[in-house]
């Protein structure tokens, strides 16, 4: 089978990653304890200490504005995928250019305030990911692609898509509803490589359609 590949950004875990760095700034002159020395060396230790609390000082509101200007930036693009339409306007193709250029460029501000200085060899990007945006550059394209082309949008839509990655190996699952009653999911195996601290190649190995099952609360 002939390999298919794509490159995309990787965001994660910023939280997590963000508050351990952030109280280790406080515990470095709390936990420092010295002997008592001789008046001469004593006044240059203090000195040392007196210097260590001042950069701890002046770091604390420096890694606060940090971390409020990735809040608001993150708050800001929730603001505008809600105002595009979120995930149903973009399968559906009802999202504008501008809303589409409006949230891509909120997604590359918010990489660049992003904590951790490797994402993609981060063990917090393993686990399961609901897509609520995708590009010519995201993970699971191909799998959008499928669905989107072989079935009419009146049809049939394209209702969720998650992605579970796991040991450099990614599952994406794509979940679409036929006329209303009938469900069915698209399941695609990737292979993850690192080409670098913010970018990773996917590889597509398997896709399989699975048989479509009618929702019983429709009958």
């Amino acid at each position: 089978m002939a390999a298919m590949h794509s490159s995309l950004p990787a965001n994660s875990a910023i939280g997590s990653r963000y508050s351990s760095s952030f109280t280790s700034i406080h515990a470095t002159a709390s936990l420092v304890s010295f002997p008592r020395l001789p008046e001469t060396r004593r006044s240059n230790r203090k000195i040392a200490v007196t210097a260590m609390v001042q950069q701890a000082v002046q770091g604390a509101p420096a890694a606060y504005a940090k971390e409020m200007e990735r809040l608001s930036a993150k708050e800001s693009l929730l603001l505008a995928f809600k105002d595009s339409g979120g995930f149903e306007a973009l399968v559906t193709g009802k999202t504008t250019d501008l809303q589409r250029i409006d949230v891509n460029e909120r997604i590359t501000g918010l990489e660049r305030l992003n904590p951790t200085p490797r994402p993609t060899t981060s063990p917090f990007l393993e686990g399961r990911w609901n897509f609520e945006w995708f590009g010519s550059g995201s993970p699971g394209i191909f799998a959008a692609r499928f669905i989107l082309e072989r079935f009419p949008s009146n049809l049939a839509n394209l209702s969720k898509m998650d992605v579970l990655i796991k040991d450099s190996n990614a599952k994406i699952t794509a979940s679409m509803k036929l006329l209303s009653s009938i469900e069915s999911k698209f399941i695609l195996s990737t292979r993850l490589s690192v080409e670098g601290p913010l970018r990773m190649r996917e590889e597509y190995i398997e896709g399989i359609l699975e048989t479509p099952k009618i929702i019983e609360e429709t009958v």
